[in-house]
């Protein structure tokens, strides 16, 4: 596919006063603290299901020794 003159799109901006503010903008959140938020919340996650499989296991020992008084 060849490009053409007319796939550009360019807009123009005059200004009555010829003032304007330039603004400069730029990333305030780097590769870094991304990589140091996702670790903490899958260490996050990773703890809750730890403590849900121990809750569990506990509740199922508590169960189980129940069950065996009931049964003798």
């Amino acid at each position: 596919m060849t490009k053409s003159p007319l796939d550009k799109l360019a807009f123009y901006y005059y200004y009555g006063s010829g003032r304007y503010t330039k603004r400069t903008y730029y990333y305030s959140y780097d590769w870094n603290s991304f990589l140091a938020d996702v670790g903490g919340y899958l260490g996050l996650l990773l703890g809750h299901s730890m403590m849900s499989f121990y809750d569990a296991g506990k509740c199922a020992v508590k169960r189980l020794a129940k069950w065996k008084t009931w049964k003798s």
